[in-house]
C-alpha cells in the first residue's frame, strides 16, 4: 500500500509517530557551539489533507500532540512538531 494512504498504526501511544519523536528525543544532544547556538530538529508529519481528515489518524495524531508537545519544548530538547499538507505543496 502507498505511504500517503497508510494509517498511523497501533494504539497510539505505541504509534510510529510517537517511535520516531522517541528515537529524536534519545539519540539528540543538546550541544550549542560557541558562537552559535545547535541545530534545530523537528517532527513533522507530511501528507495529503485527506489523511489528516480521516478520523483515526487525526485522533493518533492529536493524541500524539496534546501529551508530547510539553516534552518537545523542554529547555535545552525544542523539537518542533508540526504537519505538512502535501496537496497544498502542488
Amino acid at each position: 500500500m502507498n505511504k500517503l494512504h497508510e494509517e498511523i498504526r497501533y494504539h497510539p501511544a505505541l504509534s510510529q509517530v510517537t517511535r520516531q519523536f522517541l528515537h529524536l528525543l534519545a539519540t539528540s544532544q543538546f550541544a550549542p557551539l560557541a558562537d552559535r547556538p545547535d541545530i534545530s530538529r523537528a517532527l513533522l508529519l507530511a501528507a495529503p489533507t485527506a489523511w489528516f481528515a480521516e478520523e483515526r489518524n487525526r485522533r493518533t495524531w492529536r493524541y500524539f500532540l496534546e501529551h508530547y508537545s510539553d516534552l518537545a519544548h523542554l529547555p535545552k530538547i525544542e523539537i518542533t512538531l508540526g504537519e505538512i499538507r502535501l496537496d497544498s505543496l502542488l
